[in-house]
């Protein structure tokens, strides 16, 4: 049981690697270049995390964080590299 979480969660790891190699449309904040999908997943990651203290649990923003991984897996964003 522990194995085959500890395999998922690597595969999980090795999926969102991919994200590096998804472009966006924006820019980053200096305007040099395209973000990628993996610096967009992680300021809106560091955002969550920072903010955290206004919510009214923990709780509540890890379903928030759960809601937007499953609505990516569901979009296909990560099949599409």
């Amino acid at each position: 049981m522990l194995m085959e979480r500890i395999n998922k969660q690597i595969e999980f790891l090795i999926e969102i690697d991919r994200l590096k190699s998804i472009n966006r449309r924006n820019y980053i904040s200096d305007g040099a270049r395209n973000e990628n999908d993996a610096e967009h997943s992680w300021y809106f990651a560091m955002a969550a995390l920072l903010l955290a203290e206004y919510s009214e649990g923990s709780s509540k923003l890890w379903a928030l964080v759960e809601k937007i991984i499953n609505k990516a897996a569901d979009e296909g964003k990560l099949d599409k590299v």
